[in-house]
């Protein structure tokens, strides 16, 4: 299953086997793709993942392990995030980085 926006509509899902409705849209899926998209709505903004090593929380755009370190919290005090806020955002980027380190090791 994967979630397609649709204009007007918003994210639908769409059947992997219906292979017509891909066809439709210009979308060709490889043998052995395994896509991997996150895409998490935030108390302040969304957070989005396509299996890179990259994090766009809102429009700022970083490496995982810089989110984590002092370039995230520096963002985060700059937006005037409350505490909460930030620790929210440090779980939604420590559970991305599992599954990117995962993705990596072939886990």
């Amino acid at each position: 299953m994967i979630y397609l926006w649709v204009d007007g509509e918003g994210w639908e899902k769409f059947d992997l086997a219906d292979a017509e409705a891909l066809k439709e849209r210009g979308i060709k899926i490889g043998y052995g793709a395994k896509p991997i998209c996150i895409y998490i709505v935030g108390s302040r903004f969304p957070v989005c993942y396509w299996g890179e090593n990259r994090i766009d929380i809102g429009c700022k755009s970083m490496a995982i392990d810089k989110w984590l370190g002092g370039q995230g919290l520096a963002l985060a005090e700059k937006g005037r995030f409350a505490e909460s806020q930030a620790a929210e955002y440090r779980r939604y980027v420590e559970f991305i980085k599992s599954i990117w380190e995962n993705t990596r090791e072939g886990k």
